[in-house]
């Protein structure tokens, strides 16, 4: 018989916490999930006492009530405090959130580490949609399994074994996909599901074989959750040993009282794990967006309200819901949910209701803070002709369709495209053409590709090559700009909280994978710009590069008041924090530009003074986030170029 006597403790983890904390939390927790689900499943089936319609219900009145109040809270905050393009994104979410596919939605957003991650206060919903996913799905296939005489060990181990493998593919292919989707989580799931039916036809064998190592266990948790706490990118390969060891902690907790677990902290925290996992990176989000996280005061103060309101919410919201058996309020609180998802999609319609009375913010401050669009007409019309198929790189405009009609090519990352503006404006003037053949986190060095798995490294190498392609296939190509951020791959170094997701998690080159991490990181990247340099040099281009421009550290948006709440930064950062990080780089460009007579673009003097650099000029922002130019500072910038390319003396 199975037992279901777990520790009070781990029962309100297994059961309540959907994302212990941590990165490795969440695989934690789906092994934790799956395990428990399944033993109350697996027990009732085989009891003839499993009811889906109560199973539904007793998910729906532990889950939803909670969520029902973080949403509705996170729609008032947006409403009073929210700019409508924020309000806009925050509702999308919302609505994913309410309707459980959040996880989804993220897959073609944003990854988990990347700088925009703590712009979503919804963010960390996913894991909750992937659980809810499990719970549709789960019960149905294991009463079909129960029907069909196959709901045995071999089945789980076989459907185990098949998405571990679906995992391994999609890891490999889609890192960010592989991270989100039940597909690829499946397993940890299942994994959880086999350690039941172990427990279930081998109680005896199992309590005799943990007894053996029961003195070894906790060492090996402790080994292990050190060693993959910090993997920030999702490896299903490297995570098995970890949810092996997870599973003989389960295993170890039915059959000895677990003295961690039952330290009444961790028994206090484990009963309000639910609600402090809705409520705490809602109100750390709103607290950036505000600008006021790089205040340690506000950070403490945020991180104990969490706790505070997670007790109410315990108290008031999840215990009184939790009794209640009837299906009609289940009902109800299923149709607060469908409104909710309504509503955000309303206020998405909308644009996120930009005629609030209370939105302080102009419409002509807001539209300070968009970016240009990524492609156009024009541009695609020369790579489909030269690739013969859809580019893969990310940005791509042209002034023409016409090939031989273009002498200038824009080569770069994302600060090309913000240039893209401002550089297009100065060449008008002269009556010439422009292209932008750029990529997103991914540099047209010649063997500078990079990537966080080796997967996106080959992705950014064949964006690179398609790049060239094009460009050898122009005809007429007189000069060359390139603009990139250096500083960051160089170095491998974020700037400001804002990227501290890039410090932890940077991308990396070639030879990072082929020479396990034995290279210098400074030296490659040099090499690959040496590279760039002599390549167009050879074929007789002119090339300017545009050095980095000052990167803030934090979101402009920040420095316009909300209500009630003041600018969270003064808008401007020290000019000897910027000359010290762009320093080294800048010298060995400059170094290695000698050898083939590159002019050199410094946007130093548009920003700085001789104390500090500035976010403003002219009353208007020059910046559409913490490092990228807007379009008044994409046409500031041009201005400059245009003079030191085309004045006449």
């Amino acid at each position: 018989m199975l037992s279901l006597s777990l520790n009070k403790n781990i029962k309100y983890y297994l059961e309540y916490n959907p994302q212990l904390d941590g990165l490795r939390g969440v695989d934690i927790f789906f092994v934790l999930s799956g395990y428990l689900i399944t033993s109350i499943i697996l027990h009732k089936i085989n009891k003839h006492e499993f009811s889906l319609k109560e199973f539904y219900r007793n998910r729906a009145r532990r889950l939803f009530p909670a969520l029902i109040l973080v949403l509705i809270f996170s729609l008032i905050v947006g409403y009073l405090f929210l700019f409508p393009p924020e309000y806009e994104n925050l509702a999308s979410h919302v609505k994913s959130s309410a309707l459980y596919y959040q996880n989804y939605r993220l897959i073609g957003e944003v990854g988990y580490w990347d700088k925009e991650a703590l712009l979503k206060p919804l963010l960390h919903i996913w894991s909750l949609s992937v659980e809810e996913q499990f719970y549709i799905v789960y019960p149905f296939l294991l009463l079909l399994l129960y029907k069909f005489k196959l709901l045995n060990m071999r089945t789980i181990l076989l459907l185990f074994l098949i998405s571990y493998g679906l995992s391994l593919y999609l890891s490999s292919t889609n890192n960010i996909r592989s991270f989100y989707d039940l597909a690829s989580r499946y397993y940890e799931l299942l994994f959880g599901g086999m350690l039941s039916f172990i427990l279930f036809y081998n109680r005896d064998i199992i309590e005799k074989f943990i007894f053996q190592i029961k003195y070894i266990i906790y060492p090996l948790i402790l080994i292990l959750f050190i060693t993959f706490y910090k993997i920030n990118s999702y490896n299903p390969l490297k995570l098995l040993p970890l949810i092996f060891i997870v599973g003989l902690w389960i295993l170890l907790t039915n059959f000895y009282k677990d003295k961690i677990l039952s330290n009444k902290i961790l028994i206090f925290f484990g009963l309000i794990s639910y609600s402090l996992y809705l409520w705490h990176y809602v109100l750390l989000s709103f607290l950036h967006i505000f600008g006021y996280d790089n205040f340690i005061f506000f950070k403490i103060a945020i991180l104990i309200f969490s706790v505070l309101i997670s007790v109410i919410t315990y108290k008031f919201i999840e215990l009184p819901f939790r009794k209640i058996n009837s299906y009609t309020i289940t009902l109800l609180l299923f149709f607060t949910l469908i409104i909710i998802s309504v509503i955000g999609q309303y206020i998405k319609l909308k644009d996120g209701l930009l005629n609030r009375p209370i939105v302080y913010a102009s419409k002509e401050q807001l539209d300070q803070f968009k970016r240009d669009i990524s492609e156009d007409i024009n541009c695609n019309h020369i790579t489909n002709s030269i690739l013969k198929k859809k580019h893969e790189f990310y940005y791509c405009r042209s002034t023409t369709k016409y090939p031989e009609h273009i002498k200038y090519v824009l080569i770069g990352d994302s600060h090309a495209h913000v240039l893209y503006p401002g550089l297009n404006t100065a060449l008008k003037k002269e009556g010439e053409n422009l292209i932008l053949l750029a990529n997103s986190g991914c540099p047209p060095y010649i063997g500078g590709e990079m990537g966080r798995t080796l997967q996106e490294l080959n992705n950014c190498k064949k964006s690179i090559d398609e790049i060239y392609k094009v460009i050898e296939n122009l005809p007429k190509i007189d000069t060359v700009f390139i603009s990139t951020r250096i500083a960051i791959y160089f170095s491998g170094i974020g700037f400001g909280e804002v990227e501290k997701g890039w410090t932890d998690n940077p991308a990396q080159f070639k030879q990072y994978y082929i020479e396990n991490k034995n290279y210098n990181r400074e030296e490659v990247f040099a090499e690959s710009i040496d590279k760039t340099f002599r390549y167009f040099s050879l074929k007789k281009y002119r090339i300017v590069f545009i050095l980095e421009n000052p990167e803030l550290g934090f979101d402009p948006s920040t420095c316009i008041a909300r209500l009630f709440i003041p600018p969270g930064f003064n808008c401007r950062v020290e000019k000897k924090v910027y000359i010290d990080r762009q320093y080294k780089y800048r010298e060995k460009v400059k170094e290695i530009a000698k050898r083939y007579n590159v002019i050199f673009i410094d946007p130093e003097p548009i920003f700085c003074d001789n104390k500090y650099c500035y976010m403003y000029k002219e009353g208007k922002s020059m910046y559409a986030d913490d490092d990228h130019l807007s379009v008044f500072g994409s046409l500031t910038l041009g201005e400059v170029i245009h003079e030191k390319l085309f004045k006449t003396e």
